[in-house]
């Protein structure tokens, strides 16, 4: 039985093994103006279709919507999301999941940017980390360095995020 999975999500791994391709209101986000992208409605299903791609083992569905997730996150803002976002992605995820792992760098750089620093996240954020041990433990390794001081959260695409390991040669890989 699969009455834990959200439907729509499931059917669009369904169609997704089927045709071998996302549905085109996943992959593309709509353009605002020159210089801003906006989220579109559909990343909280992406996040929860990489999700269940990772919890059924299927490798290339997952690493598509973190590449998608990846240069949506580059290409966008994500301000007023980006927390519920993260939640999300930690209550649908295990403790090695590669999506939980972009998304609590996404969170992490977030804070830790100079241009946010101004903002208030504090209430919302203690809120998020006391709702998830994970979470919480995850943060405050990444944004933790040598001898207590704070550390650049690098955010990059490619292997790192795959679901294969590192000593197996990237699928993606041009030859």
């Amino acid at each position: 039985m699969l009455e834990h999975e959200d439907a729509e999500v499931f059917a669009m791994m369904v169609d997704w093994l089927y045709r071998g391709s996302l549905p085109d209101q996943i992959q593309h986000e709509t353009k605002i103006s020159l210089t801003t992208f906006m989220p579109t409605a559909k990343t909280p299903e992406l996040i929860k279709l990489t999700a269940l791609a990772e919890r059924y083992q299927c490798a290339r569905l997952a690493d598509q919507g973190l590449e998608i997730l990846i240069k949506r996150h580059v290409d966008e803002a994500w301000s007023s999301k980006v927390l519920s976002y993260v939640t999300d992605a930690y209550k649908l995820t295990t403790k090695y999941s590669k999506l939980r792992l972009f998304m609590s760098k996404v969170l992490a750089r977030r804070i830790l940017s100079a241009a946010n620093i101004a903002r208030p996240h504090s209430l919302e954020m203690g809120k998020a980390l006391a709702q998830s041990e994970d979470l919480a433990t995850d943060f405050v390794k990444l944004i933790r360095g040598k001898g207590g001081n704070m550390i650049e959260i690098p955010i990059v695409g490619g292997c790192a995020y795959h679901q294969h390991s590192g000593i197996e040669r990237c699928p993606y890989a041009k030859s």
